[in-house]
C-alpha cells in the first residue's frame, strides 16, 4: 500500500464531509480604477478535523480555538489557498496556515491547514 493509500484510508475512515469554498479574485481596471470581484466555487470533500493539543498552542502564533485540517491530495485538484473558507457542523472557518506535503513521484500527498473560525 501506497504512503498516499494510507493517507486516503486514515481521512476516509475518521474524516467528514465539509464544504470548501474556493475563492478566487479578480482585478479589473476599468477607467483607472481597480475593483476586485470574488468568484465562490464550493466543493464537497472530506477532511479530518481535529483541536490543537495544549502542547501544540504553547508558544505558536495557532490561537485557542484553532483546528487542524488534514485532506487527501486526491480530493482536491487545485492549491488551497488563504482566501478560501471551510464550513463545517455549521461553522464556517479560513485557512490561516497551508502546509502541502508531497513527493515528486506521488504528487501531492496531503495539505496539513490550520483553519480558524
Amino acid at each position: 500500500m501506497s504512503i498516499a493509500e494510507r493517507i486516503e484510508r486514515i481521512i476516509d475512515r475518521h474524516g467528514y464531509q465539509v464544504t470548501y469554498t474556493q475563492i478566487t479574485g479578480v482585478s479589473r481596471s476599468g477607467t483607472g480604477s481597480l475593483t476586485r470581484s470574488n468568484t465562490e466555487t464550493t466543493h464537497t470533500i472530506k477532511a479530518h478535523i481535529r483541536d490543537f493539543s495544549a502542547k501544540e498552542l504553547a508558544g505558536n502564533f495557532i490561537e485557542m480555538g484553532d483546528r487542524q485540517m488534514r485532506i487527501a491530495g486526491k480530493e482536491i485538484a487545485f492549491a488551497p489557498s488563504s482566501n478560501d473558507t471551510v464550513t463545517h457542523n455549521g461553522t464556517t472557518y479560513r485557512l490561516v496556515d497551508i502546509n502541502t506535503r508531497g513527493s515528486d513521484l506521488d504528487g501531492t500527498l496531503i495539505h496539513i491547514i490550520q483553519i480558524r473560525g
